[in-house]
């Protein structure tokens, strides 16, 4: 029995001292380093993984990292980080080795995020505004700026930023349209939203409609000046799309355009349909032919029918004239006058002017007095011929094509009128407000010292006639009713004796002349009668007149 066991132990010794030896493993490890792809840059913190083992690590701030106790084979390592795109690597790893790695990783573009693809403003002519967002959903805040090349886009707000977006954050932005420049039908256009790593872009549609020129009509130009007028038309048909410029073209030939006007005066858009410009600087008397115009996107359009005007000078105007004071003495007299409206163009002259007689107006015969100067009112000392006559004084003011006048009033007046045709001075009023016998008239006459003459004296027939005649100028005469009758000094000597004088005399009311008696004898018409004094003119009383040198104050 117990040499059964030890050959049992024997056999079995031999057996194990006849097996192969059993090798030793070797472990190796990989060490590396991430770097940023773009910029050659380490990467820190990236989280490094072998795929086969599930082993992990991350990289330090110099983008190291390192695997320990890898037994020999290939390894596949993946790198990811927040920001970067993922990517992986493979190693081969060998006995007691470590095997050095360099893995590249690289940054996602830092663009922004847009909450949609398209902006659709569709075809309501009232939507002309919408907005999108964007958010950044980098890990970094991001500058951006918003690019587009549109005309039809009036507006992007904001259209960059004023300070970096933060990470997480959004921005709304509001585009804005105009729809007047839209092409007929779909209208397209792309919004570049633009950061420094990248961009993003949004699309913009809008329908536009047709379009169509605007209509106007010319009408009548008023208030034409020297120099200026006003024009006036009216939009019958405002255009689609509604027009932007409207105004008036003038030229010197018809049916004037923007190519051939002389003038081309803009004007104010709003919402009335008629409008007016006062056109300005013009020429004066010259002759314009005007058309009224609008713009839309359509194109221009002109008024088909035109008005004809031509500019003309507009006369000044005084507003009125007084005497302030007269003096009989030194014949000097104190005159003003205010001008109301200075004319178009303005006038060049204004001042007195005089003359003795009264011809209602300037005349060659006038002798002018002008004031210089700007004011309104303007007034002038003037001292006269010492003649003893009345003078007739008047303002006027003038410009290249009108005078206008005050007309005279008398100064220094006479208390008689001269009858310059006839050489006879006569009293402004009767001798007597009551009816006279022809001795009582005769004497009353001869007594009559009026403007200090003594001359007075009834008028004859014929004279009596005349005055009759220029009754109304004159003044003053009884001639409302029948024997209204006035005595002459002449005698009727067909009718008169020695006893019993007839003196002429006539009815102021129908002018037929009578013989009267003057005392109850006789027969036949008998006095009392209306008497009016009468004297003949003197040459050497007469006034005279000299030419005026100023002829005419036009220019």
């Amino acid at each position: 029995m117990r040499h059964l066991f030890i050959c049992l132990a024997s056999i079995a010794l031999l057996a194990v001292s006849c097996q192969e030896p059993i090798p030793e493993i070797v472990l190796g490890g990989i060490a590396g380093v991430v770097s940023d792809k773009t910029t050659g840059e380490p990467v820190p913190t990236v989280n490094v993984k072998i795929t086969e083992t599930g082993a992990a690590t991350v990289t330090g701030s110099d983008g190291s990292f390192t695997f320990r106790d890898l037994e020999s084979g290939r390894y596949t390592l993946t790198l990811s980080k927040e920001g970067y795109k993922d990517n992986s690597g493979t190693v081969t790893v060998s006995d007691g080795k470590t095997i050095e790695s360099h893995l590249l990783i690289e940054r996602i573009p830092a663009v922004l995020t847009l909450d949609r693809e398209v902006l659709d403003f569709g075809d309501n002519a009232s939507n002309t505004t919408l907005s999108f967002s964007m958010v950044n959903k980098n890990y970094v805040a991001i500058d951006w700026e918003i690019v587009y090349n549109c005309n039809w886009i009036a507006k992007v707000d904001p259209a960059k930023s004023l300070a970096k977006l933060a990470m997480g954050r959004t921005q709304t932005v509001v585009v804005t349209i105009d729809r007047s420049l839209l092409q007929a039908g779909e209208n397209k256009t792309v919004i570049v939203v633009r950061t420094d790593d990248g961009s993003s872009e949004l699309t913009v549609t809008a329908i536009g409609q047709e379009k169509k020129l605007p209509a106007l009509n010319i009408s009548e130009t008023t208030d034409i000046r020297a120099t200026s007028a006003v024009l006036n038309a009216e939009i019958t048909e405002k255009g689609i799309p509604e027009y932007t410029e409207r105004g008036f073209v003038l030229g010197d030939k018809e049916m004037p355009t923007k190519e051939t006007a002389i003038k081309i005066i803009p004007a104010t858009v709003d919402a009335a349909m008629k409008f007016s410009v006062c056109a300005g600087d013009l020429t004066l008397e010259q002759t314009y032919y005007v058309r009224a115009y609008a713009e839309n996107n359509a194109g221009i359009a002109y008024s088909t029918n035109q008005d004809k005007f031509t500019t003309e000078c507009i006369a000044p105007k005084l507003e009125n004239f007084v005497v302030i004071s007269e003096d009989k003495e030194t014949r000097t007299a104190v005159f003003s006058a205010t001008i109301a409206y200075v004319g178009d163009p303005p006038y060049y002259s204004r001042g007195f002017y005089w003359n003795t007689v009264d011809e209602g107006e300037i005349t060659e015969n006038s002798e002018i007095e002008e004031v210089e100067g700007t004011s309104t009112t303007f007034q002038k000392s003037i001292t006269f011929p010492s003649a003893d006559q009345p003078i007739y004084v008047g303002a006027y003011v003038a410009n290249v094509g009108w005078i206008n006048y005050w007309k005279p009033v008398e100064i220094f007046s006479l208390e008689y009128l001269e009858l310059k045709s006839s050489n006879l001075g006569v009293q402004k009023s009767d001798v007597n407000e009551n009816q006279l016998d022809w001795y009582e008239a005769v004497t009353a006459c001869k007594n009559s010292r009026v403007g200090s003459l003594s001359d007075w004296r009834l008028p004859t027939k014929d004279e009596l006639y005349q005055l009759y005649l220029l009754k109304d100028e004159i003044g003053g005469f009884h001639s409302q009713q029948q024997y209204d009758i006035y005595w002459s000094s002449e005698i009727d000597a067909d009718k008169s004796s020695a006893s019993l004088q007839y003196y002429y005399c006539i009815d102021f009311y129908n002018g037929k002349i009578y013989s009267a008696r003057d005392n109850n004898g006789g027969y036949g018409l008998q006095g009392p009668f209306y008497a009016r004094c009468v004297r003949t003119l003197n040459s050497s009383q007469t006034a005279s007149r000299s030419k005026n040198n100023k002829q005419s104050i036009h220019k």
